[in-house]
């Protein structure tokens, strides 16, 4: 199998693991709770992004590491722990304080949005993690990530579809779905070098 396809299906599988919500929320709920939903969106989605300068290293060391086949285990560990610092950090200022930093970043426009943004952070910390394995496996050329990445985003689409009365409940779905994707190829991870 070419290793394009791979590395294709692990991107548009986290593009709709970390999309999909808006476009479902936009589509089931009213345009006022859609708009209270992005808003939160903004600001909790920042979470998933604060280890970006992480994974554009990890990428060509992992890659090295693997053309001279030395071990890369020490390098997903310490992004891992990277990710935990930055957006466990992140997502507990958000969850503790979520009215003082709306208010900070955008003042009282989006104010409504306050709810729930200590929950979207809760759910994009796996999507964080999701994303230091899913280029840690890209860069070593694994292949069943991804497959793992499609089917934990086709049941978070389900699971919005199925499981949305409110918006508190559409975020759960995506901790649910993220966590889960995590855990497995955690396991994986584990199993490959044990």
């Amino acid at each position: 199998m070419p290793v394009i396809i791979p590395i294709f299906i692990a991107n548009l599988a986290f593009a709709i693991l970390t999309q999909s919500d808006i476009i479902l929320v936009k589509y089931i709920f009213t345009p006022h709770e859609a708009g209270i939903y992005s808003s939160a969106a903004i600001i909790g989605r920042t979470v998933m992004y604060l280890p970006g300068a992480i994974v554009i290293s990890l990428f060509p060391m992992v890659a090295s590491n693997k053309a001279r086949d030395e071990g890369t285990l020490h390098l997903i560990l310490k992004a891992l722990a990277m990710t935990i610092a930055l957006s466990g950090t992140g997502t507990l200022a958000l969850y503790l304080f979520p009215d003082f930093i709306v208010s900070l970043f955008f003042g009282n426009r989006f104010s409504s949005a306050a709810y729930i943004i200590g929950l979207f952070a809760i759910a994009m910390l796996p999507m964080a993690f999701l994303m230091i394995i899913m280029h840690y496996n890209m860069a070593k050329g694994g292949k069943y990530f991804a497959y793992i990445m499609l089917l934990g985003s086709v049941m978070q689409v389900v699971g919005i579809v199925y499981f949305h009365d409110s918006l508190i409940t559409v975020l759960k779905v995506m901790l649910i779905s993220g966590s889960l994707c995590v855990t497995i190829l955690f396991a994986f991870l584990t199993l490959e070098y044990y």
